[in-house]
């Protein structure tokens, strides 16, 4: 979309008349010669001259003589007769005529006697003319062309100056197209150069202009004798000069300079014309000249109302051109072009929308003019002229549908006329005005197909650019153009590289070559790279998950470079490319993420809930970029769309940043627009609630009525999303999972892996069952582990989900697939699903194939060298201190990765160690009964396990020196011990493979305070000294922090024994069986919820 330059139809004339005309000849080449008469051509003469021959001559060459020569008779005494008898004062004839024909009538008289300088006055007279085009074709005008060059060149011995501009600009004026006579003229001039005035070297210039000179150093040559002498023009003469360097490119940094400071100290003597033709050709030559362009905009401000359309359009078109944006002059032209708008040409109407357009600048009564004058005339414009009018109206958002609805039925009935940059711009036009008629685009796509090999890369960008826009995947196109592109790609320019990749990602097409061809191009000109086209790259790439190193690393580079010119939503793409490429790039996102920092204030709610996803999505973990996002959005949270609130919660959770003041916030608004939500959103949500494990009640009960209303609407992740969303949080409610499960199981074979397991986990969690659900879980996994599409993970899961709930028949039959499909895979680096898949198959699986290496893995890599440390901390074999003997169990626990050792292993490994325990089946003691009903009382009724739901009722009896110290049963529910000195709580210290403190485990708390009665009953030294007895129950097997404490509880107290009754909370209420509600598997019609 560049326009038409300002010279196409409006150019600037030379020395004699000053008008403008274009130069329409041929190019010259001093090997193409002119139609017509040659300069050497003879004619006959009855009066006889020096200059004239006075023979007869046939064709070309040399004419031969006959007779006796006539004598000669000086120009002084000739007497000029005219065919009607009546004698003339020739010279004075010539200079009074202002009409061509007159003139050209006394030159078919008297052109064979004519002397140079009758000849040259009588071609500058007719030049010069008002209606010389009318004499244009006329013979005698060539012979006067010729004659006047025969006479200069053979004949004059003074050969001024003067006489040779004369013919030069005449005969460009005239536009003889007669490049040979011109050429042989040149040729005399460059002998004359120094003796040529200022004015006389600009006609010269003015002349080659025109008739678009070619010779290169002849032009050289003659803008040389401008120098010095530039300041001697007026200011006509000035603007012709400015105008023919510019139509003749003579880029000379010396003559450019000078003209412009001279053009710019003769501003106020020039009229519109002047003024546009400078402006003019300082455009054209890409010379921003702003002390000299400002002074342009003041003048056409004051005297906009003045000038000639052209003169203002010529004006605007040149501002354009050099992207300098003067609102008040530009205000000044609309108002001057709307008054004339009626009468102005095509292509005036054209170049002013275009110049509007170019410098963003959205004038709308122009426009409107504009419009007005288009509609109605659109059929009997220049299809160049129509292309760059809807362009320009696209560019503004200004084309409307019946303009653009006009625009291309133009273009359909044309189209064959159209090269391919045309076609290019219609298809930009359409795009950027977000037309998509169907027809056209076709049309269009059929014709480019055409036109692909003759299109440049700037096309072929552009025009994918335009489909993609529009969102029209047409793959025979795309296909097409990316061969093409392949072929040109080391033509392409940064930005159309950035726009080709942008285009096909947005029409998700993953072209591998085309792709693999633009990255490798990109790191070749990455230095080029502006910030906008290395995060579109990086954009495209991301979105259609195209992974490339090499790439990353070359725009991370550039990026980390020049991260200071960067937007925010360039930065945001930046980071959301790099995202979802998953690559590693630390160095670039720490470079963006201090870059968002310093802009954080002014970014608006998309950036920051697209800043806050991209690092969640690349798991960077900022804390001072994301603690500066969740003030922003507290400051913001009313501007906030439901979508952006969505996204931002899910990547404070995904990143594991809990901040409850923004969640609060972001909770209570999105309760007045949870309708608005998309399943994605609703489900988005819930889970990211749910992770920072906070849970909104408010909020959660209303994205449960609209999961319920929208449920048929939600994809299989979203499903079990919002499933462990309200599982994880506790939060039960019968009609939202019964409506989950049915949902589910329309859609089960969708699920991928991940997503069955978490759906079945919930279920067990909330205690719900589902025998359709359970069979339609049971056999997609199945099916997935055939497929070896089960991790080790979601193996563990969906058998502990068939544990928990009971379901001991599709448990056998999923053990029998699980366990041998665990062992394949070598599940035994993952240490929890290990455990869990290891205890359950102890239970419930020993006959599964498999089941006896599953066993003897899960012993020798974790229960023995974790049951040997903890020996090593119980009894001090090995003579190391208490304090070093944690430490050595605290790196076994890290590096092994165990928790604990599970329901089965659990009572085992405490017999290892010696502690009194009943054993598997075995049943417990009487004391445990009692102890149970207690924990069942204090529970009131079964809570999922978690670390403030699981209790310990311990009972004691001590002796120190003949004094006791007894406790019954008394529950201990978990806590900080706020009673207990700390350096009773320094003596057992608390050790997890997840790096958590558990310092309020209840059972650390139960034998701190012990510790803390028997120091105070007995005194500090004591503890070492006492024996007797501790009994305890838990609510939930321990785990390994806690058989930790144990061990360090009798290396420090060896005398005390202590016995462990336990139960899994998974299954029971503190013994008690836990009771699960059975969903119908009828499913009911939603319109009631919707």
């Amino acid at each position: 979309g560049d326009g038409t330059a300002g010279g196409g139809w409006s150019t600037a004339g030379g020395g004699g008349g000053g008008d403008w005309a274009s130069g329409n000849g041929s190019s010259w080449n001093p090997s193409t010669s002119g139609q017509g008469w040659g300069w050497q051509n003879g004619y006959s003469s009855s009066g006889g001259s020096s200059s004239s021959g006075w023979g007869k001559s046939k064709g070309k060459g040399k004419s031969k003589e006959k007779g006796p020569r006539p004598p000669f008779v000086p120009f002084s005494e000739k007497k000029w007769i005219k065919s009607d008898g009546k004698e003339i004062d020739l010279h004075k004839e010539i200079m009074s005529l202002e009409s061509a024909h007159d003139l050209i009538e006394i030159v078919g008289e008297f052109v064979c006697e004519f002397a140079v300088f009758h000849a040259s006055a009588a071609l500058h007279r007719l030049a010069k003319c008002q209606d010389h085009a009318e004499v244009k074709k006329d013979e005698r005008l060539r012979w006067l062309a010729s004659k006047a060059t025969r006479e200069l060149v053979k004949y004059d011995k003074q050969k001024k100056p003067q006489t040779i501009s004369k013919i030069v600009w005449s005969v460009a004026k005239l536009d003889l197209g007669m490049h040979k006579l011109v050429a042989r003229v040149c040729e005399e001039a460059l002998l004359k150069l120094p003796e040529f005035e200022p004015q006389q070297l600009v006609n010269m210039m003015w002349g080659f202009a025109t008739m678009r000179t070619d010779d290169r150093p002849m032009l050289d040559t003659v803008a040389g004798q401008f120098s010095g002498r530039v300041a001697e023009l007026g200011h006509l003469g000035l603007s012709n000069l400015a105008w023919s360097v510019a139509k003749l490119s003579v880029r000379n940094r010396w003559l450019v300079d000078e003209l412009s400071g001279e053009c710019l100290a003769h501003i106020q003597d020039m009229n519109g014309q002047n003024i546009a033709n400078c402006s003019w050709a300082f455009a054209v030559l890409r010379v921003a000249a702003v002390p000299l362009f400002d002074a342009v905009a003041k003048k056409m401000t004051a005297h906009a109302g003045e000038y000639a359309q052209q003169n203002l359009t010529n004006t605007a078109w040149a501002f354009a051109k050099v992207q300098l944006k003067r609102p008040e002059m530009m205000a000044a032209i609309s108002a001057g072009l709307r008054e004339r708008a009626a009468d102005m040409p095509a292509q005036g109407l054209a170049n002013a929308v275009w110049a509007f357009a170019t410098l963003n600048i959205r004038d709308n009564a122009l426009m409107e003019v504009v419009r007005g004058q288009l509609l109605p005339r659109m059929g009997r414009f220049q299809l160049q002229n129509v292309m760059n009018s809807t362009w320009a109206f696209a560019k503004l958002s200004c084309a409307d549908a019946e303009l653009m609805g006009q625009f291309g039925d133009e273009i359909s009935r044309r189209i064959a006329g159209l090269a391919g940059g045309d076609l290019t711009m219609a298809a930009w036009a359409f795009a950027t005005a977000e037309h998509n008629d169907q027809r056209v685009m076709d049309t269009l796509s059929w014709e480019i197909m055409k036109k692909l090999p003759d299109m440049i890369y700037q096309d072929l960008s552009n025009v994918v650019w335009a489909y993609a826009k529009l969102g029209i995947n047409n793959h025979e196109l795309f296909d097409a153009i990316s061969f093409e592109v392949i072929k040109k790609i080391s033509e392409f320019e940064p930005q159309n590289l950035a726009i080709t990749a942008w285009a096909y990602a947005s029409a998700n097409l993953p072209k591998q070559r085309l792709f693999e061809a633009l990255a490798e191009e990109s790191q070749k000109k990455i230095n080029r790279f502006d910030p906008q086209c290395c995060a579109n790259l990086l954009h495209a790439f991301g979105k259609l998950t195209l992974a490339n190193e090499k790439l990353v690393e070359a725009v991370g580079a550039q990026v980390v470079k020049s991260v200071d010119r960067f937007k925010t939503l360039e930065l945001c793409n930046v980071a959301w490319g790099i995202a979802k490429m998953m690559l590693p790039a630390s160095e670039t996102m720490e470079a963006v993420a201090q870059a968002f920092i310093a802009k954080v204030q002014d970014m608006n709610p998309q950036d920051l809930s697209r800043t806050s996803w991209s690092f969640a999505t690349a798991r960077i973990k900022q804390e001072k970029l994301m603690d500066e996002i969740s003030w922003e959005v507290m400051a913001k949270i009313d501007l906030f769309g439901n979508q952006d609130l969505s996204n931002t919660a899910w990547a404070f959770a995904k990143l594991g940043v809990s901040n409850a003041m923004m969640m609060g916030a972001i909770g209570k608004r999105m309760r007045t627009m949870v309708r608005d939500l998309i399943p994605q959103d609703l489900a988005n949500t819930a889970w990211a609630f749910a992770t920072l494990g906070l849970p909104d009640s408010d909020l959660m009960d209303e994205l449960l009525a609209e999961v319920i209303a929208k449920i048929n609407d939600f994809a299989t992740q979203n499903l079990s999303n919002t499933a462990w969303a309200f599982a994880k949080l506790g939060l039960w409610n019968e009609r939202l999972m019964e409506t989950i499960a049915h949902a589910a199981v329309r859609k089960i074979r969708s699920f991928d892996a991940q997503g069955l397991a978490n759906l079945k986990w919930s279920y067990a969690v909330l205690g719900f069952t589902s025998a359709k659900l359970s069979d339609a879980v049971l056999g997609a996994a199945l099916d997935k582990i055939d497929a070896q599409e089960f991790g080790i993970q979601e193996l563990a899961n969906v058998a502990w989900s068939f544990d928990v709930t009971g379901d001991a028949t599709r448990l056998r039959t999923f053990l029998q697939a699980a366990i041998p499909r665990f062992v394949a895979v070598d599940g035994f680096s993952d240490a929890a699903a290990c455990t869990d898949l290891a205890n359950i198959a102890q239970l419930h699986g020993a006959r599964a194939a498999g089941s006896e290496k599953l066993e003897a893995e899960f012993r020798s890599r974790f229960c023995r060298p974790l049951v040997a440390a903890l020996q090593q901390c119980a009894d001090g074999a090995d003579g190391r201190e208490l304090t070093v003997a944690v430490e050595a169990l605290e790196e076994v626990v890290k590096r092994i990765g165990l928790t604990n050792f599970g329901f089965f292993f659990v009572r085992e490994a405490m017999s290892e160690l010696g502690f009194k325990v009943a054993s598997q089946g075995e049943a417990p003691p009487a004391w445990a009964k009692e102890a149970r009903a207690m924990a069942r009382e204090h529970m009131e009724e079964w809570r999922i396990p978690g670390t403030e739901n699981i209790l310990v009722v311990v009972s004691y009896e001590v002796w120190y020196q003949g004094k006791s110290l007894s406790k019954e049963l008394t529950l201990v529910p978990s806590s900080f011990a706020e009673g207990v000195h700390d350096e009773v709580k320094a003596m057992l210290r608390p050790v997890d493979a997840r790096g958590w403190s558990c310092e309020s485990y209840s059972e650390r708390v139960a034998l701190l305070e012990l510790l803390e009665a028997a120091r105070e009953e007995f005194g500090d030294e004591c503890v070492p000294e006492l024996s007797g007895w501790v009994r305890l129950y838990h609510s939930h097997h321990t785990s390994v922090t806690g058989i930790g404490i144990f061990c360090q509880f009798r290396r420090l107290v060896p005398g005390v024994k202590i016995e462990i009754e336990f139960d899994s909370a998974w299954y029971t209420w503190a013994g008690e069986p836990r009771q699960f509600t059975a969903l119908s598997d009828k499913e009911e019609s939603l319109f009631y919820y919707s």
